[in-house]
């Protein structure tokens, strides 16, 4: 059984889709996998996995695996309907993992919710991440719940200069920094504050890769998840604003504390048992 795997955001640099992505390889032979990738390179460096970045001519495949996070937007229909005709016009299987759509309830869709409810009908599976939102799913169409593929990221040990630090996130990054302006209250500023980016960035290697800006500490990590987890178990905390920054660190046994004014943010970080502020 070949299965193909794509989400539309894989190898964007993102840390919770790359987490995810590292979680769902981890179910899978890696010789039964391909990953569709905006980096195609990168992700094979990262995984030894095989890649494609246009699925077009693609088709040696048997099932087309969408997963996962939240990729049930009004932007996102066009592009994922057509991951999906490619795969069911070739009589691939498609399914839906671990997904998610950013509602609290249907009525709140900015967008036309049926596209997104007519879009999951032509899967054979569909699961999400959310007790929520599968409830809500539910009432029109077959839906099972499937813990986020992130759970399942593994780790690996690296360089890690963050022990013992405070490690702060926020989603206003300017190329990677953190403005200080940002930091919710109270943080204690005069304790080891590090800030964690949540993007694309290099690994650092040594105490000069660490940046200065306001007094605090920054540091700029490539995007391999399994380094990520490993170097957040060692913060003494973590306010952030990224929800798989903050479950890698949940999952490490951090003290994990995350804000934001999404309350369909909240409401899942509140599933997850993380704190929020």
């Amino acid at each position: 059984m070949k299965y193909y795997i794509n989400n539309l955001a894989y190898g964007k640099g993102s840390v919770g889709d790359e987490a995810i992505l590292a979680g769902l390889l981890t179910k899978f032979n890696l010789k039964d996998v391909v990953v569709g990738s905006y980096s195609p390179q990168e992700t094979f460096n990262l995984y030894q996995v095989e890649t494609v970045i246009d699925e077009s001519d693609f088709k040696d495949f048997d099932v087309l695996i969408i997963g996962g996070g939240a990729i049930l937007t009004s932007t996102a229909v066009s592009g994922l309907n057509r991951l999906v005709k490619h795969a069911k016009e070739n009589g691939k299987r498609v399914e839906f993992r671990a997904v998610d759509c950013p509602i609290l309830n249907l009525n709140d869709f900015s967008g036309n919710i049926q596209q997104i409810i007519d879009l999951l009908k032509q899967a054979d599976y569909v699961t999400f991440r959310s007790k929520l939102r599968c409830e809500m799913f539910s009432k029109h169409l077959s839906v099972d719940f499937e813990t986020d593929w992130a759970f399942y990221c593994p780790k690996i040990e690296c360089f890690n200069p963050c022990e013992s630090f405070i490690g702060f996130n926020s989603i206003y990054e300017s190329s990677g920094l953190f403005l200080s302006e940002n930091i919710p209250r109270p943080i204690p500023i005069d304790d080891y504050v590090v800030g964690i980016a949540g993007c694309r960035h290099y690994i650092a290697q040594s105490e000069d890769d660490f940046k200065s800006m306001d007094g605090l500490k920054y540091l700029f990590f490539e995007i391999d998840p399994r380094k990520m987890r490993y170097i957040l178990g060692g913060l003494k905390a973590l306010y952030t604003q990224r929800k798989h920054l903050g479950l890698l660190a949940h999952l490490e046994g951090v003290s994990t504390f995350f804000w934001s004014p999404l309350k369909t943010s909240q409401q899942l970080m509140e599933e997850w048992g993380i704190c929020r502020i």
